[in-house]
């Protein structure tokens, strides 16, 4: 029963990338997808806690600390679960897919990217929550981008995002 389940989700998997292979090719739409994958490689993650840090104030400093924690987690369990699922990235899997952009390791499950995303969105929300929508809106195009780009499957960004949103909310718990 399991592995008919998973051979459904892995099949929809490929059937999605397959579809999104169909609208690749199209220079504005694939720079813009690989700037926006690019813009959650982390280092914005890093400039949002030293910011929170030197001007936030007991705020800034709750938020550095609850970051720091979440990514630690969820950095801990995402290579752990990579190194032990394995699965190799949809370009070797996928007929008619290319990489647009070069991933940072070799296997696929869970999308870190997307589980960073999702974690600074969650913690700088419950912190400052202003604007939330649109930082959500950023971290859902982080994911999708990944999938845009041949680099993930969408069940690897679902799974990155609840990993980031989970962590986050441990992360969170920690300080407060």
């Amino acid at each position: 029963m399991l592995r008919v389940l998973a051979n459904n989700v892995y099949d929809f998997d490929i059937f999605l990338c397959q579809k999104l292979a169909l609208i690749t090719g199209k220079r504005f739409l694939d720079r813009l997808m690989r700037w926006i994958s690019k813009s959650g490689d982390g280092y914005l993650y890093a400039v949002a806690g030293i910011v929170a840090l030197l001007i936030g104030g007991e705020t800034g400093m709750n938020f550095f600390l609850a970051g720091a924690a979440a990514f630690a987690i969820e950095m801990f369990i995402q290579k752990a679960v990579k190194h032990l699922a394995k699965r190799e990235r949809p370009d070797s899997r996928v007929t008619g897919l290319r990489r647009l952009l070069e991933p940072p390791d070799r296997f696929s499950f869970p999308s870190g990217h997307t589980a960073g995303a999702v974690l600074l969105v969650a913690v700088l929300g419950y912190f400052y929550p202003v604007n939330s929508m649109l930082l959500y809106t950023w971290a859902v195009l982080v994911g999708f981008s990944r999938v845009y780009n041949g680099v993930h499957y969408p069940t690897d960004v679902l799974t990155g995002g609840i990993l980031g949103l989970v962590s986050a909310w441990i992360g969170i718990g920690i300080v407060m």
